[in-house]
């Protein structure tokens, strides 16, 4: 049946992360990366609607670490 493609696109966009950004990166950094630049889209931060927004796999993979979307 396969995964769901929100599931799929957060998978790939995680391995780009980390094909990027070295290996050396925890699943926590790779996480906080993700949703840190996700594109919001409303209202502003988390919310059980979007959750932290819009990935944006491209700028996640040019981040540095540092904490990530919070509820």
């Amino acid at each position: 049946a396969g995964s769901p493609p929100p599931e799929s696109a957060g998978r790939g966009a995680a391995a780009l992360v980390i094909q990027t950004l070295g290996s050396g990166w925890t699943p926590q950094a790779v996480v906080n990366a993700l949703t840190r630049t996700a594109d919001d889209l409303n209202p502003t931060g988390w919310d059980s609607k979007y959750g932290c927004g819009l990935l944006d796999a491209q700028e996640a993979a040019t981040s540095t670490p540092s904490s990530g979307c919070t509820r």
